[in-house]
């Protein structure tokens, strides 16, 4: 499957935020999705 993340997701993902659940965290994970995100969402910060 192909998931296009939202950057709270993403950053949830990232940092192993306990507010994503653990249905999502087992999808997110799966080496069978396909993960995308913006490039905007690792965009530079000042």
């Amino acid at each position: 499957m192909k998931l296009l993340l939202d950057t709270h997701i993403l950053l949830w993902m990232l940092t192993d935020n306990e507010k994503l659940p653990q249905k999502a965290k087992a999808v997110l994970s799966s080496m069978d999705n396909d993960l995308y995100y913006s490039t905007a969402s690792i965009g530079r910060s000042r």
